[in-house]
């Protein structure tokens, strides 16, 4: 499903010296694995995501998606790849204050050609446990069920892969590992799971473990 071969990303600051951030990565990532991404802050953990989401190019190195060359794509043949084939769960839940939890779900839709999107809406929110929270607010809301139905909202377009990055980070013990659950669960389900955390506990809990350090990848654990 993903191939990344030599991927390389470097930040000029000015007046400063340049960072490598990503130094010749390969990583391969399976349909329905659930891969954690684990390393220390600085690391090159949420560059590495960005690159896979296609938020960002990397300065060298090629990536296949799905059979698809990532480099040969457009802005716009990007942008319509993300939507299509990525699913975002982030942990800051990034949820619209003044919309219900329905709402908040459908805004990816906005950006398709779906139709029926309140009833899409709904399914997905339903998926996560919230058929009871439809038009609540986020404020009416824990952290844990805010952080569903951001889950909620990468799962509407049905996507191909979900890269969660740090998506347990603001909550409790206990909701993180609801949350963790139910990524789980998505993932028995078919769901290919790409997830950034800072907690062992969370990270050993997935079907492979790939650690990153100072740009470079440097162990896969089965």
């Amino acid at each position: 499903m993903i191939q990344l071969r030599k991927i390389s990303k470097t930040f000029e600051r000015p007046g400063e010296r340049a960072l490598h951030v990503l130094k010749g990565v390969d990583f391969n990532v399976e349909q329905g694995e659930f891969v954690a991404i684990v390393g220390p802050s600085g690391s090159g953990k949420t560059t590495l995501m960005n690159i896979l989401g296609l938020l960002d190019r990397p300065d060298s190195g090629d990536y296949q998606l799905l059979g698809s060359q990532v480099s040969a794509m457009s802005a716009t043949e990007l942008a319509k790849t993300r939507n299509a084939t990525i699913g975002f769960v982030f942990q800051q839940f990034h949820l619209l204050p003044r919309v219900t939890a329905t709402e908040n779900v459908e805004l990816p839709l906005v950006y398709s050609d779906a139709r029926d999107t309140v009833k899409k809406a709904v399914n997905a929110l339903c998926r996560v446990g919230l058929e009871e929270r439809l038009s609540h607010f986020p404020s009416e809301l824990s952290g844990g069920q805010q952080q569903r139905v951001a889950i909620a909202r990468a799962l509407v377009n049905d996507p191909e892969v979900i890269l969660a990055d740090e998506p347990t980070g603001n909550l409790d013990q206990e909701s993180g590992q609801q949350v963790m659950d139910l990524f789980l669960e998505l993932n028995r389900a078919g769901s290919t799971i790409l997830f950034i955390t800072h907690d062992q506990k969370i990270a050993d809990q997935a079907s492979r473990v790939v650690r990153i350090d100072n740009g470079c990848l440097t162990a896969s654990l089965n």
